[in-house]
């Protein structure tokens, strides 16, 4: 007979330390020291691996103003895994393993640094960045809005654009430019077969007509009849 013990962790381990010789025991004896025999060489493994990692901290700064930097990245070269960015406090914390190791370290407007380290040891290694100045060539962007001539209108100056002229009926398939501007308000014809045309109250000759800034005296040809200009070629009036 053998001694009633309840199931639990106690039994195996007061049979192991009897050393009964009971077939079934025995085998029990030979489950433990398998175990065991499994658990140690993993012990050790970790204590080595956790042995061969060192771990690297500091402080990121800016070079000139000396305040610490939010958000930069820290990472190790060829090991993606191995990355980390700096808190609010400018602070960073990474594992690295034992050797000569490459950090890298980025930030938006600021150079790129790769530091060789040789690592051996727990170490802190403060970082300083200095910032990059990109001179940029001249950009420049222009535009006009449909409604800017109500939105911000220019006493005594009326426009016409292209497009507008483009709408209206033509005579001989030909647009015309100056018989287009006698339908605006304020511009009455000079009479028909003429190219000349009364600007408020004005005479014909009291006009400055001007192409790109260069001044023209004959606005039209074929007697009158048709102005100079070609609507395909022009932006405004």
């Amino acid at each position: 007979m053998f001694p009633k013990f309840s199931v639990g962790n106690d039994f195996p381990l007061f049979m192991y330390r009897k050393g009964c010789n009971h077939p079934k025991y025995l085998f029990m004896r030979f489950i433990l020291k398998l175990r065991l025999l499994l658990v140690i060489p993993l012990l050790v493994a970790s204590c080595s691996l956790s042995a061969q990692n060192y771990r690297i901290e500091g402080t990121v700064t800016d070079s000139k103003t000396k305040e610490a930097l939010t958000g930069v990245s820290v990472y190790v070269k060829d090991y993606s895994s191995r990355s980390t960015a700096t808190n609010n406090r400018g602070n960073y914390i990474l594992n690295l393993p034992k050797g000569q190791n490459t950090l890298i370290v980025t930030y938006l407007g600021y150079e790129t640094k790769q530091i060789p380290l040789s690592v051996t040891k727990n170490t802190k290694y403060d970082i300083s960045l200095a910032q990059i100045t990109i001179e940029l060539t001249e950009v420049v962007i222009s535009s006009k809005r449909p409604d800017a001539s109500v939105t911000d209108p220019q006493t005594g100056v009326t426009q016409m654009e292209v497009k507008q002229i483009n709408k209206l009926p033509v005579l001989l398939g030909e647009r015309d430019v100056i018989k287009s501007l006698q339908l605006m308000p304020g511009i009455k014809s000079a009479g028909e077969g003429s190219a000349g045309f009364f600007v408020r109250g004005g005479t014909a000759d009291q006009n400055l007509i001007l192409l790109d800034n260069v001044p023209l005296y004959n606005a039209s040809h074929l007697m009158g009849f048709f102005s100079t200009f070609n609507s395909d070629v022009l932006r405004d009036v």
